[in-house]
């Protein structure tokens, strides 16, 4: 079992350092396919979720990033997760729902300056 683990360990590591560096190097399609098999290695962990959103937001395939951002949220509530979302519903041009975003995300964390000037920037429209 404990060498199932290491394997498991070692996988995961591998696919997080490939998506990284494909991430770094702006490869958004190779970044995202690695990230997608470390969700499939670690499926509870919301920075490979936010991260696989992130890079298929930067392909342009909203939907696909929205679902990872979902999968994320459902993990945990954490403040960046709506601020991405927030992000990604204004590129889609879906104002009330980024202020949504922006308004939960600044509610979650106070101190997110980015959520706070995001919703009020909407709000001044």
């Amino acid at each position: 079992m404990a060498f199932l683990d290491f394997l498991t360990t070692a996988r995961l590591v591998k696919a997080r350092k490939t998506a990284d560096a494909a991430r770094d190097r702006r490869d958004w399609a190779t970044a995202l396919l690695h990230y997608k098999i470390a969700t499939s290695i670690d499926p509870r962990s919301v920075a490979i979720h936010v991260q696989a959103g992130n890079m298929a937001k930067e392909l342009g395939d909203y939907v696909q990033a929205q679902l990872l951002y979902i999968s994320a949220v459902r993990l945990t509530g954490i403040d960046d997760i709506h601020l991405q979302m927030g992000h990604l519903a204004k590129l889609r041009g879906q104002m009330a729902e980024a202020l949504w975003y922006y308004s939960m995300a600044a509610d979650e964390n106070p101190a997110n300056g980015d959520a706070e000037m995001e919703r009020d920037r909407l709000q001044e429209k």
